[in-house]
């Protein structure tokens, strides 16, 4: 991640939530090799940051294992951001231009609102497999 005059890059972290607790923290840990998965028809993963999260994300970066999943079958999977774990507002939809690696969003305007959760979500199609 980058660094501005005004904004601090920081790698996210906090406790994780997902659709299926069994591997949750895979999506988290770093590791290549560690993958989420999910069997249920609309899967999902995040991290909740705390009550105390002060930050604003301006930059997400999630990383597609092409020896797991084809990243084009994560077309149509959303980040959705919220403050209560309730009600999300949509970030960014994923579209079939992502590709094995790194792969990153960026606002194009300042956010000014904190979010304390940060959500992935798709269906099985990708089985939410995430390194």
């Amino acid at each position: 991640m980058t660094r501005n005059s005004k904004m601090k890059t920081r790698r996210l972290k906090g406790t994780s939530f997902a659709d299926t607790s069994n591997n949750k923290d895979l999506a988290f840990d770093n590791k290549y090799s560690t993958i989420y998965t999910s069997s249920n028809s609309n899967c999902y993963f995040g991290l909740d940051l705390g009550q105390n999260y002060k930050g604003s994300l301006f930059k997400i970066m999630f990383f597609l294992n092409k020896r797991v999943v084809n990243p084009k079958l994560f077309a149509g999977a959303t980040v959705q951001v919220s403050t209560d774990g309730t009600n999300y507002t949509t970030l960014f939809n994923i579209t079939g231009e992502v590709h094995s690696n790194w792969n990153t969003w960026k606002t194009q305007t300042l956010m000014t609102d904190i979010y304390r959760y940060v959500k992935f979500s798709h269906n099985s199609t990708s089985g939410c497999r995430i390194s």
